[in-house]
């Protein structure tokens, strides 16, 4: 294909009449309006003046080796051809909204304000808005738009349309005209107009405003501190681009990886039907656009990407930064061969992300791991627990269990009975469900079962392994408690609750299963303070204990990294930094999971007591302050039930000989 052929309106031919070159314009115009089509090959029309109208800044190799960078008209590219293409189909499905991320050096910021300055040139009375959530991310889009108008104008002077008002925030372009028969009087004409703004504080900026076409700029970066925050703005600004329910505005919401300092980018991106964000027809998957670095970085002449080529070069510069964990994560995200990548959030990750890649791999690729069955827990009767309960499989199940608890088999008697402290929890929780809500968002409750070490396992037994996840957020948050339950009885199992969230004993309490919260470990209370308060339940989630559990999580990977087979874990632990952690909810149940199992293994914890156990808040006698916790016992009738569930306990340092796991 002769790309060249896409470059005919660059330059008006020489020796032609002021009317021949108008005509020549007119022409060409057509093309920048309906598209040009070449020997059966088509460029859009946005992407025919992007080639021919719009000068930029280039840089690139010659064949001697020389590096150029000059100002001069874009060189045509596939990648760019099916990103125009991509426009032009959201267009004419009525869907204008596009979001896009891609990495560093794309030049996506110019390539996007091309259609804003076509859309400026040739719709009457233009109003277009670049945006940001603050003035520095906003600045450099708004002062390249204005400088490009000027080269546009010095490119094609037969066309050109100055501006006429040129603020900080504000341009408009136009023409000044003699006001026949008066002298010395003049009319302006506006033409169209482009403001800047920055959202910071004010999601509702650009309410009552009609808008034709909108740029919100580096969107990973919005949404820090509360400053700008991307959904609320969205929906705030979803009216200024419609006429009366018909969206009539082009707006691009794009974003570079590196920047993403927010995971509601993320949210925002895999569900984009939510905020009427096209989604090409060749994704399989619904999702806005990603494009890859090494989609535009080499180029043949007839604009194919040379893939190879650059992913051959970002290979060796992360082979390079290998033994820098945070630099290594740093590079992937600015220069992202997945969408995936480009959402690691800026910050500390302490992780081995070597042992993590080569989980996520066998999950992935190999197949290795261990499927899991995905359900829900129930009881047998309703009523109680005391006949036990039961896991059906569902594809939408909240349970996912990748080994079913492992029972010791008294060989004398038959009889199956369940390890002591075998299985130990993690969990962070909520305290309300969607329909609790009025934010359809918000964390999940994330619980983690952790399977330890014991000397009666059988010889093949797994041991140091995460058997079973909890994630997400029900509409009522009384059936996540209620899985909770279950899933801790189905695994016998004590957990380790964050502190915070402290609504689900009460769901515990109304089934004689509040035995299963564990005292504050040792490990998290201050010195000095040990016996007293490891009476409360829960670990405050405070800076010295989210250290704690990290460098627990940390070991964890390094010793049984072949051992995760949840993905979705997997990617936490890829994606997690400690500047964000709140935002990753099955980090935070690991976290107070290995504090606790930390506690098991270096002091074994007696066994299980079947005493019901007051839990609630109450009033220190030592202190007079309110506590939450175990409240002390004041009445001989706290303790007249034993625990309905049907595990039974025994002492497996007792009877050690008539077991078959050993």
């Amino acid at each position: 294909m002769d790309v060249n052929k896409f470059y005919n309106s660059r330059h008006v031919p020489k020796n032609l009449t002021e009317y021949e070159i108008a005509d020549w314009y007119n022409e060409r115009l057509e093309y920048v309006k309906n598209g040009f089509t070449y020997n059966g090959s088509r460029i859009t029309g946005d992407h025919y003046w992007f080639l021919n109208y719009v000068p930029i800044n280039v840089t690139f190799t010659e064949s001697t080796g020389n590096v150029i960078d000059e100002i001069r008209f874009p060189f045509y590219c596939q990648t760019d051809d099916w990103l125009f293409k991509q426009i032009e189909e959201a267009d004419q499905a009525g869907k204008k909204a596009i979001m896009l991320l891609t990495g560093r050096g794309f030049g996506k910021t110019l390539t996007i304000l091309s259609t804003g300055l076509k859309e400026m040139w040739f719709r009457e009375n233009f109003f277009g808005v670049i945006s940001s959530s603050t003035d520095a991310l906003a600045n450099p889009a708004f002062n390249t738009f204005r400088d490009t108008i000027e080269r546009i104008n010095k490119a094609h002077p037969a066309i050109a349309v100055p501006l006429i008002k040129s603020k900080d925030d504000f341009i408009r372009i136009g023409e000044t005209l003699n006001i026949e028969g008066e002298e010395n009087k003049r009319e302006t004409i506006s033409k169209g107009t482009m403001e800047k703004i920055t959202y910071a504080n004010h999601a509702g900026k650009t309410k009552g405003r009609r808008l034709h076409w909108q740029l919100m700029e580096e969107v990973g970066s919005w949404d820090q501190n509360g400053v700008a925050p991307l959904k609320k703005c969205i929906g705030n600004s979803m009216g200024t681009w419609k006429v009366q329910n018909t969206p009539k505005a082009r707006v691009f919401m794009i974003g570079t990886g590196g920047e993403v300092t927010s995971s509601t980018i993320k949210d925002i991106f895999y569900n984009p039907d939510a905020f009427n964000i096209f989604v090409p027809t060749s994704y399989e998957k619904r999702k806005a656009i990603f494009i890859p670095c090494i989609d535009k970085m080499y180029y043949e002449e007839t604009g194919i990407p040379d893939r190879e080529r650059a992913k051959a070069y970002h290979d060796n510069e992360r082979l390079l930064l290998k033994d820098d964990t945070n630099a290594l994560i740093t590079y992937c995200s600015e220069y992202p061969y997945t969408e995936e990548e480009v959402f690691r959030l800026k910050g500390t990750n302490a992780f081995p992300q070597e042992l993590i890649a080569k989980a996520i791999q066998n999950i992935t690729e190999f197949q290795t791991s261990t499927k899991p069955k995905r359900g829900r827990f129930f009881r047998n009767k309703q009523s109680d627990l005391s006949q036990g309960i039961i896991f059906e499989e569902s594809p939408e199940g909240p349970v996912w269990i990748y080994e079913d608890p492992e029972r010791n088999h008294n060989i004398l008697t038959g009889e199956r009975t369940d390890f002591s402290n075998l299985y130990i929890a993690g969990y962070d929780g909520i305290d309300q469900g969607t329909s609790d809500s009025s934010s359809k968002g918000g964390s999940n409750l994330a619980l983690v079962v952790k399977k330890g070490m014991n000397p009666n396992l059988k010889l093949g037994s797994t041991v140091n392994k995460y058997v079973c996840k909890i994630n997400y957020r029900p509409q009522e948050v009384e059936d996540a408690y209620e899985q909770t339950m279950l899933t801790l009885i189905y695994y016998n199992a004590k957990v380790n609750i964050e502190y915070s969230k402290i609504n689900i004993p009460s769901h515990f309490k109304k089934w004689h299963q509040e035995w299963r919260f564990l005292k504050r470990p040792k490990l998290t209370v201050s010195d000095g303070l040990q016996e007293r308060d490891t009476t409360l339940v829960g670990t405050i989630a405070n800076e010295t204990n989210w250290g704690y559990g990290i460098g627990f999580i940390k070991q964890h990977v390094k010793e049984s990294w072949d051992q995760l087979d949840d993905l979705e874990m997997c990617e936490q632990l890829r994606d997690f930094t400690y500047e964000n952690k709140t935002d990753f909810d099955i980090i935070s149940a690991m976290c107070w999971c290995e504090i606790a199992y930390s506690e098991v293994v270096l002091r074994p914890m007696t066994e299980v007591s079947k005493e019901v156990i007051s839990i609630g808040y109450y009033t220190d006698p030592y202190t007079g302050k309110k506590m939450f916790g175990k409240k002390p016992i004041r009445h001989s009738s706290e303790l007249s039930q034993a625990s309905l569930s049907n595990i039974k306990y025994i002492d497996l340092q007792k009877n050690r000989a008539v077991y078959d796991n050993e």
